[in-house]
């Protein structure tokens, strides 16, 4: 019933509450409340935008980062990424999107980025360890799934590295 309502285009719920929505429906799959192989996979999913898209159009963004290349329209999140993208059989957005970070960037310790300091100190996490690569401008270019030359705020490339635009 939830999986239905949410793809009503007639209703218009805020992203939070669909991200909730999604996060619930997850959770519930992660702890067997909610058995996947019960249901149909839907035909249209209501994404981060609000607006409700094909399922064959959507995926699951299971790296935030990754959303920065996508349109609000064809992303569906919240909860656990994967158990969500087998409860809507969607792909995850990691495996759609392939591109690569343009230059290589400036070697930089995190510890050593006093934004990095104080919003780890605020959140009460840990600076990570090991560095950033900073990028006066930080671009993506894209193979898949909209090729083409992408701004972006931030982005883990394949190596695992952090690559930022400046400031961070």
């Amino acid at each position: 019933d939830l999986l239905a309502r949410l793809a009503d285009p007639s209703r218009r719920p805020d992203a939070a509450l669909v991200t909730a929505a999604h996060a619930a429906l997850a959770a519930a799959a992660v702890d067997g409340r909610l058995d996947v192989t019960d249901l149909a996979p839907p035909e249209r999913v209501r994404t981060l935008d609000g607006s409700v898209a094909d399922a064959a159009d959507a995926v699951v963004l299971d790296a935030p980062w990754i959303a920065a290349v996508l349109p609000d329209d064809t992303i569906v999140a919240g909860g656990e990424p994967r158990a969500l993208a087998d409860l809507l059989d969607l792909p995850m957005a990691a495996e759609v999107v392939d591109g690569e970070v343009v230059g290589e960037g400036r070697a930089v310790p995190w510890s050593a980025l006093p934004d990095v300091v104080v919003t780890c100190h605020t959140l009460g996490v840990a600076v990570p360890v090991g560095e950033l690569r900073r990028h006066e401008e930080l671009a993506v270019v894209l193979r898949a799934p909209r090729p083409g030359r992408h701004q972006v705020p931030a982005w883990r490339d394949e190596a695992g590295r952090w690559h930022a635009a400046d400031p961070v």
